[in-house]
């Protein structure tokens, strides 16, 4: 008889059943050391990452992402090994990741979703109409009287957010990955940024202001997020795709603003910051305010085109995200929390890495992936000489042409005498026209007429133009004329 026969048979014996129950023991404390280990790895691969953190913490970068031991932003992305370039994400890919939730849930969306949601609790909307506002005739007045009480909470949120980004880094020191070594910080150029920010998040209140008006009078239908699980569910998934509709918003309407005559008049003012730093995210022009936060248009679309009410809560998401995320993705540093080297070479040679996000650059030619090695004459990036204040502004005769608009917009909605369409083409397509016709005026004579407006795209083919410009419109021109164009009409219902 084997032994292999004893301990199965021989279920008498004390000595052979103590030596299997000892066996077994030890397969047993063997298999659950095992399933403990890859539980313990499961939750590991599962957390890091999470809310765009590395490893557990907003001031490092994973080894896995770069190359530690090459200077900062010379090594490929996700590629800490060698130069070989991999391979970038298919568009199958990229909406796999949107869909299920992990292009939110694994990047810096989710942390600032929690903000948002955090912020809310405190300081909701009041949706509640105010009945001796009734008159159609103060509307403005009721909306600035909205737009009051939410300057103090939406200046004090954001500034509080993005001084944290520029405190710990420019003077703690808490990240060690600087794009350019031995930087000197610049004070006028701060309070440059610092300036263009706030007016930035002012234009932002305003919007959220009259977006408040219309829930209040009824013009825009809504529920309340916690109204119901339906109303809860949808909430959540809105607020899921919220982000990468930016991204797609973000893209088209920055190509439309390097177009000639809109870079120079207006996107220009952002890209006097090569060297960014987190102020400079929001340093634009209002012209560029108000087509950068036009990503608010299927917020307008859903209640009112396809007759699905939303929360008001994704008014206020979408305005935290606009406001915030630029932060510290202009850091100036590799290593913060949600760092996009992507942008700061878009900031250092402009003409590339027009996308945030969803990496539109590689599928139409316009990717560059890393700095230059120090070595080469273009490592160090130039100065920023025009990021400071100004008593004049660069150009004059835009800024006084859109007082102009603004003054007769004014005197004619004093008088009863616009159309409310026109009113609305007139602040938000004016702009660009005006531009337009300052850029054709101010070209050189060798300079032709496809050139002087769509430059740097003027080789580009048709239908990259129809498709870029034209969407460059559709989504970041006319959702500011719609909006408004519901402030200007009549008033037809209240909170009543």
């Amino acid at each position: 008889m084997t032994a292999t026969q004893t301990t199965t048979t021989t279920i008498i014996k004390g000595p052979v059943v103590a030596s299997a129950a000892t066996t077994t023991k030890k397969v047993a404390s063997m298999a659950a050391a095992k399933t403990t280990t890859n539980a313990t790895n499961t939750v590991t691969i599962k957390l890091e990452g999470l809310g765009g953190l590395s490893q557990g913490s907003f001031f490092k970068v994973s080894a896995e992402k770069i190359n530690l031991h090459k200077p900062p932003g010379t090594s490929l992305p996700n590629n800490n090994t060698d130069d070989k370039p991999q391979s970038l994400p298919t568009l199958g890919e990229t909406f796999r990741k949107i869909l299920t939730g992990e292009a939110f849930c694994y990047s810096p969306n989710l942390t600032w979703f929690l903000l948002a949601v955090g912020a809310w609790c405190f300081f909701p909307y009041d949706l509640e109409y105010a009945s001796n506002d009734d008159s159609s005739s103060n509307k403005y007045e009721r909306v600035w009287k909205i737009a009051k009480h939410r300057l103090i909470v939406n200046h004090g949120l954001a500034l509080a957010y993005i001084g944290f980004w520029h405190y710990v880094l420019y003077f703690r020191n808490v990240c060690q990955r600087p794009y350019v070594p031995n930087r000197v910080y610049g004070t006028q150029k701060v309070w440059h940024n610092l300036f263009y920010t706030v007016l930035g998040i002012l234009q932002w209140t305003v919007t959220e202001a009259i977006f408040i008006h219309l829930y209040q009078t009824k013009t825009i239908p809504f529920v309340h997020a916690t109204q119901n699980s339906q109303t809860l569910w949808q909430t959540l998934i809105l607020s899921v795709l919220i982000p990468p509709y930016r991204d797609v918003q973000f893209y088209f309407a920055h190509r439309l603003i390097h177009a000639r005559p809109l870079y120079k008049y207006v996107h220009s003012l952002h890209h006097r910051n090569t060297d960014t730093e987190p102020f400079s995210g929001l340093a634009m022009h209002p012209i560029e305010h108000l087509y950068y936060y036009t990503c608010y248009g299927p917020l307008l679309v859903l209640p009112l085109l396809c007759n699905i009410p939303i929360s008001p809560f994704l008014v206020f998401w979408m305005g935290t995200h606009c406001v915030i995320s630029p932060a510290a993705s202009r850091s100036g540093y590799e290593d913060p929390f949600s760092a996009d080297l992507g942008h700061y070479l878009h900031h250092r040679y402009c003409e590339c890495n027009y996308s945030a996000g969803i990496n539109f650059d590689a599928w139409f030619g316009t990717y560059r992936e890393t700095l230059p090695e120090a070595t080469t004459d273009e490592a160090m990036p130039p100065r920023d000489p025009k990021s400071s204040l100004g008593w004049c502004p660069e150009h004059p005769d835009y800024e006084v042409g859109l007082a102009v608009l603004v003054a007769w917009v004014y005197y004619r909605e004093q008088q009863n005498s616009t159309n409310p369409l026109w009113t609305a083409c007139a602040l938000t397509l004016g702009p660009t026209v005006w531009a337009i016709v300052l850029a054709i005026r101010s070209a050189p004579k060798f300079m032709s007429l496809p050139k002087a407006c769509l430059t740097p795209f003027d080789k580009d083919s048709w239908a990259s133009l129809v498709l870029h410009l034209g969407l460059g419109i559709f989504l970041g021109v006319l959702p500011a004329t719609y909006l408004l164009l519901l402030l200007f009409r009549p008033t037809t219902h209240t909170g009543e």
